[in-house]
């Protein structure tokens, strides 16, 4: 699978099989959370610069970063783009 411009994705964790949500309690929390389809479990990605972004079709909001990029940082939502960088799966190159 290619990931495309402007198309909209469920991201899934493989291992854990949730899918990445934006929090509806308090609008910027990023949740692994049982797959139920929401809207605040969809994400539109674009490339920007060489970059992804990734924009909640929920809210209109971006994921970012709470606080300096590192192991362990929380992921959260932000009101500005955030360019990632995404990579296939050395092993299945269907899996980012």
């Amino acid at each position: 699978m290619t990931i495309q411009h402007g198309r909209t994705y469920h991201i899934v964790n493989v291992k854990s099989d949730t899918a990445l949500d934006l929090s509806g309690t308090d609008g910027h929390s990023i949740l692994g959370w049982n797959k139920h389809n929401g809207d605040n479990q969809k994400w539109v990605l674009d490339n920007v610069n060489n970059q992804w972004t990734f924009k909640n079709v929920g809210t209109g909001r971006y994921l970012g970063v709470a606080g300096h990029p590192g192991d362990g940082t929380p992921l959260t939502a932000v009101d500005h783009s955030v360019g990632w960088d995404i990579w296939p799966d050395e092993v299945d190159s269907s899996v980012y």
